[in-house]
């Protein structure tokens, strides 16, 4: 009995170090979202790209908004001429044949807008062969006679090569300034904003530097380029740096665009209206052909991220990582934690007497929270409509989904059905379409008409689960 007993207090001793442990280095109480720089189309990431997304399908004329999810050597086949290609990243990874779709379609008299912070290798490598030959077609340079065949960019050039590479006359760098706030300018006369687009970097929600890339004027000489947009910051010493960020190269009956601040075109950025401005000056240079989003071309393609992520685990030459980890005063109590839960588990759980039975967690009605979570990232537009719209719309899906109910029926026999599959009084589903019609109708609401809308769903769903 004594032993059983001392091992028990043993374990209870063990748990609470560990939670303690847990509160004391891990623990927040609010949400949490995933701040790393991936790009993805995904609205409830700081650093996705859903919003410049939506953005592009709204554009007038009412364009055609494409998802690429295949290669380009095939998605682009059949593509429509004028058109736009936009691919917004980390980085972009291009092999030879992708290379290649991409120069003919340009070549075309279609756009492409490659919008990363590292410049693209291999296509700016194939530009500047193209250049260095002067094959282009006459929208570039004035060709006299036909361009014979040694000069003719070979469809199975070998970008990767060695010899390839040799060629430096057109490999432009881009450089960085540390700023946590810039002032972003376009030069172009029609798009000249009155005040410079001031932005910032934020990482959970608190204001860090950040490197901005950019490229100097006398990197692009080799080529026809137009540089159309530019930046400047304070540093800590109190100097104004300034850098070009986005310009133009053209190639065959089209242009490339490339933009050296792909993080200007994220969620949490373009919450500020003043960043919508300046993706609309940007997005002012689409033509008027569809619009080729590029969802396939991640780095290496991988499932789990669009770009190759800035990683801060990149150990210098003879430093271990285990060296790294425990240099990290989070790493190392997470290290330590570890070997912690090893060692119980071979003490306490070597010999188990029993299979374990799983519990199985009831189902969850998340709909509430997904709500909450939309409008956070509302919160700084003070956008009541588009959050009331979103709380219709997953209202709309609940009834679908879990009460199985038609939503396409007319207003009263929705009512008439909700009624009766919930429970609840129809007065107060009633109410629920009657506020909604109240705010769609004006297409905007008010603080007090959005706080009683809102009132009415939560009152709903709660009452649904009881």
């Amino acid at each position: 009995m004594g032993s059983n007993k001392s091992r028990i207090l043993i374990i209870v001793a063990a748990l609470v170090s560990l939670l303690v442990l847990y509160f004391a280095l891990f623990y927040n109480p609010g949400k949490h979202y995933d701040w790393h720089q991936d790009y993805k189309l995904d609205k409830e990431r700081p650093y996705g790209t859903w919003l410049v997304s939506e953005l592009l399908k709204e554009y007038e004329p009412q364009r055609t908004f494409k998802q690429l999810n295949k290669p380009l050597d095939h998605s682009l086949i059949n593509a429509k001429t004028p058109g736009n290609y936009i691919f917004i990243g980390q980085e972009i990874y291009l092999d030879q044949s992708y290379t290649n779709s991409l120069l003919d379609f340009v070549e075309k008299g279609n756009n492409a807008f490659v919008f990363t912070a590292a410049p693209p290798r291999l296509l700016q490598a194939a530009i500047n062969k193209a250049y260095e030959n002067e094959v282009m077609p006459d929208s570039v340079f004035e060709m006299k006679t036909e361009p014979t065949e040694k000069e003719e960019i070979s469809e199975t050039e070998d970008f990767d090569s060695e010899e390839f590479y040799a060629v430096k006359d057109f490999s432009f760098e881009y450089k960085n300034y540390s700023f946590d706030t810039i002032f972003n300018e376009i030069y172009t006369p029609e798009l000249m904003p009155e005040n410079p687009y001031r932005f910032i970097y934020q990482y959970h929600f608190k204001l860090f530097n950040y490197n901005w890339g950019y490229i100097k004027d006398d990197e692009l000489d080799d080529v026809s380029s137009e540089i159309i947009g530019g930046f400047y910051g304070v540093n800590s010493e109190g100097d104004t740096l300034r850098g070009n960020n986005f310009f133009a190269i053209d190639y065959g009956k089209g242009k490339f665009y490339f933009h050296t601040q792909p993080i200007l075109f994220t969620n949490i950025i373009m919450l500020d209206t003043n960043s919508f401005d300046y993706t609309n000056s940007v997005f002012g240079f689409l033509n008027e052909g569809p619009v080729y989003w590029d969802e396939f071309n991640w780095q290496f393609n991988r499932p789990t991220a669009k770009t190759r992520v800035y990683n801060p685990f990149d150990f210098s030459s003879g430093e271990s990582p285990l060296k790294f980890i425990l240099n990290n005063p989070p790493l190392k109590w997470g290290w330590y934690l570890l070997l912690l839960f090893v060692f119980l588990f071979m003490i306490f759980e070597g010999k188990r007497r029993q299979a374990a039975i799983p519990v199985l967690a009831d189902t969850a009605n998340t709909t509430l929270g997904h709500i909450e979570t939309l409008a956070k990232l509302y919160f700084k537009k003070n956008d009541h409509f588009a959050i009331a719209q979103k709380m219709m719309e997953n209202f709309l899906w609940f009834l679908r989904d879990d009460l199985r109910i038609d939503t396409s029926k007319t207003v009263e026999k929705l009512i008439e059905e909700t009624v009766r599959k919930s429970g609840i009084k129809e007065s107060e589903i009633r109410r629920i379409f009657f506020e909604w019609a109240r705010i769609s109708e004006t297409q905007k609401a008010d603080t007090k008409v959005f706080i009683a809308f809102q009132n009415h769903i939560k009152s709903f769903y709660k009452k649904i689960k009881e």
